[in-house]
């Protein structure tokens, strides 16, 4: 789903100058509160990034959901031949994870 900005009004009406909601698109949803300076990365923007891992084979998508009604965001993908052991016996796999907030709660994470 896309996300856009919306302005926010007092009970009387009056427009709120400094702040701005975060409205999901599909179904009206507003998702959060957020400051003049914030500009919603878009899912389809953000899981973009993946694009060129997934068609050269180096990744391969996991999973990918949302949380707190849409508010949080994530993607995670594994990495192919990231494949180690701790212990004899114990393996560990390599992982990317990207994670974004349409409310500002958190910026924009990538971590492996």
């Amino acid at each position: 789903w896309r996300v856009h900005l919306a302005p926010l009004f007092t009970a009387r009406g009056e427009k709120i100058p400094t702040h701005r909601a975060t409205v999901r698109e599909s179904d009206g949803k507003i998702l959060g509160v957020v400051g003049l300076g914030y500009r919603p990365l878009q899912n389809e923007e953000a899981f973009s990034f993946f694009e060129p891992f997934l068609q050269s084979g180096a990744c391969e998508l996991e999973a990918a959901g949302s949380l707190k009604g849409g508010k949080r965001v994530w993607i995670l993908a594994r990495i192919r031949n990231a494949v180690g052991e701790v212990v004899s016996g114990d393996e560990v796999r390599g992982y990317f994870l990207l994670s974004n907030s349409h409310d500002a709660s958190q910026a924009v994470r990538a971590q492996f």
